[in-house]
């Protein structure tokens, strides 16, 4: 069965949304994902379907309003979806240090009018660039320092998340 991953934005984020590891899996394992298995406490969820990422996406957020009494944007990927995301950041070649690289995965691609009014915005030093329902952000002074932001329903995921999301969707397929 093919596997996505569920990507969750803004859980356990100081004392907002907070879920426990097994929590998550027990409300998926619910919504029909008996081989749900979750990756650190932010929210990353690997899972095997055949059902397009939206019907999961709606079925994992409302098991997650119906279990834990909690309104949760849910953005799923397909682990290919995700390998190509991971082989396609335009800022890997600038830094060693992964954690500087970040993907923010939107729920829908960016309008003309949100990419031309985040153009007209100075960011600092960060740099960025949208392609369809990603955008790449490299942080040269660290995440934590990072000016870049976004106003879309979206969550963000540094390399070293991302890398390991593809290794295990490759281990659990």
């Amino acid at each position: 069965m093919p596997v996505s991953i569920a990507l969750l934005r803004a859980i356990n984020v100081g004392t907002t949304n907070r879920i426990r590891k097994e929590a998550l899996r027990d409300a998926f394992v619910a919504a029909g994902y008996p081989d749900a298995v979750t990756y650190i406490q932010s929210g990353n969820v690997l899972f095997g379907t055949d059902e397009p990422p939206r019907v999961s996406e709606a079925r994992i957020r409302k098991q997650l309003q119906d279990d834990l009494g909690l309104t949760i944007d849910v953005l799923v990927r397909t682990a290919d979806e995700l390998a190509r995301i991971a082989m396609a950041h335009p800022f890997s070649a600038r830094t060693e240090d992964l954690t500087r690289l970040h993907v923010f995965f939107l729920s829908e691609p960016l309008p003309e009018a949100a990419l031309h009014a985040l153009r007209a915005r100075s960011f600092g030093s960060d740099e960025w660039t949208a392609a369809g329902r990603e955008v790449y952000v490299y942080y040269p002074n660290g995440a934590g320092g990072g000016k870049f932001s976004l106003k879309a329903v979206a969550t963000a995921r540094n390399w070293n998340v991302i890398e390991k999301l593809v290794e295990l969707a490759r281990a659990h397929g």
